[in-house]
């Protein structure tokens, strides 16, 4: 449930994040929200590090189960999470490729813009991907070497990254790449840390000091040190702790895990409302789908706009924000539309069976992670770097999958989840 409510957050989020205008025939683009109500609601709205964490925690359900099952290997685990993931990722490119071109045929200029922007949200489809490769050895370091280890080597990276970067001894590139992996990958392993019960066995005080205390570094990192006011780029703040990423994310992560654990304990095992339950079953096999296709979605709902940019794309900040509902319903129902036939071919993939080849999933891996990343850098669109991408990701999914078969081959852990591979 932390996953999904997480998720519908973000995708609300960039719903109203960014206002697109028209003004004297050139269509522009900002950050739309602005002002200290908004700030403070960057810190409590902000959460990532609670999707990383619900993803650590399914995850090392995921590492036990298969682990008592008799003959399974690393292989077996990773291919069929690693075609779940890459799957709907090409399916999103493959398309977005066709349609930029298309625009690049009419408009060079515009398919430009819309090569560098296309693939902007892949980059955390990047960094899931990692976190479903490392998860079975981050439970065994967890589990091995103490619940402390990995999480102090991650955090005391992402704060040598932000020394380096706050000093101006690194650009914003070299500050980015590394801790997109430290920040996040921290998280899941709080993840594992959760899941292995370390926080709730510990007297009931405790989850609320470490609480406080994660507030209260929050409050110093920001007030006595060069940590932003707010996690995401606003109007008034362009400047955030998440570009490039930092510790203060890696800190709301031990907050929010707090939280979690507070709830738990409040909550039990009481189930939800019947509309929540429903909600969550519904949204939970879907979530990366949604993840996906909701910038594509608002983005085509947005072109709607150009039929009248005076009325349906107004500069005001106050007439934009009124428009937000229509365009929210007409976005929701176009997304509806495209999940579809994108929901069908991601049932014609969980058909066909998976590699077994260690070689093959170990090469389809790391091209897997890296055309991902390569969307999200370069774009997607008719350029060199974006069509190495392509084939990137093309021949991951080609040395993932052995043969097609009529019958699908269930095996105990396949939930027919793509968004509960991690």
């Amino acid at each position: 449930m932390a996953r999904t409510g997480s998720m519908v957050v973000v995708v609300v989020l960039h719903w109203l994040f960014l206002k697109v205008t028209v003004v004297e025939g050139t269509m522009r683009s900002e950050p739309a929200l602005a002002g200290p109500v908004v700030a403070l609601l960057t810190w409590v709205l902000m959460v990532l590090p609670l999707f990383f964490v619900a993803a650590g925690f399914a995850g090392t359900r995921v590492v036990d189960r298969l682990q008592g099952a008799k003959g399974w290997s690393y292989t077996d685990y990773l291919a069929p999470r690693l075609l779940r993931l890459v799957s709907p990722v090409l399916a999103l490119v493959v398309v977005s490729l066709a349609v930029v071109v298309v625009v690049t045929v009419s408009s060079p200029g515009t398919g430009a813009r819309l090569t560098a922007v296309t693939g902007n949200h892949l980059w955390f489809m990047a960094v899931y991907l990692l976190c479903v490769v490392v998860g079975p050895a981050a439970v065994r370091v967890h589990d091995l070497a103490g619940w402390w280890v990995l999480p102090a080597v991650l955090l005391g990276g992402s704060l040598l990254v932000d020394l380096a970067w706050f000093s101006g001894g690194v650009g914003y590139e070299q500050a980015r790449w590394p801790n997109l992996v430290l920040v996040w990958l921290f998280c899941h392993q709080l993840g594992v840390l959760h899941a292995r019960g370390t926080v709730q066995r510990l007297p009931s005080p405790v989850p609320v000091v470490v609480l406080l205390l994660a507030v209260l570094t929050l409050v110093v990192m920001v007030q006595l040190g060069p940590y932003a006011a707010t996690n995401v780029g606003m109007a008034d703040r362009p400047v955030s702790n998440l570009t490039p990423p930092n510790s203060a994310l890696s800190v709301v992560g031990v907050a929010q895990l707090a939280v979690l654990t507070l709830v738990g304990r409040t909550v039990g095992t009481r189930p939800p409302r019947p509309w929540v339950g429903t909600a969550t079953r519904w949204l939970g096999p879907r979530l990366l789908l949604v993840y996906l296709w909701h910038v594509p979605a608002l983005g085509a709902v947005t072109f709607v706009g150009l039929i009248a940019p005076d009325v349906l794309l107004p500069a005001g900040t106050g007439a934009w924000l009124a428009l937000r509902p229509f365009y929210l319903v007409l976005a929701v129902l176009l997304m509806g539309l495209v999940l579809v036939p994108v929901i069908a071919w991601e049932r014609t993939v969980r058909s066909w069976k998976v590699s077994t080849s260690r070689p093959a999933v170990l090469t389809a891996t790391v091209l897997g992670i890296a055309g991902t990343a390569i969307a999200w850098h370069a774009g997607v669109g008719p350029r060199p770097v974006p069509l190495v991408g392509v084939a990137c990701l093309v021949a991951a999914m080609v040395l993932l999958v052995e043969r097609t078969t009529p019958d699908r081959v269930r095996r105990p852990d396949d939930t027919g989840d793509p968004a509960a591979v991690s």
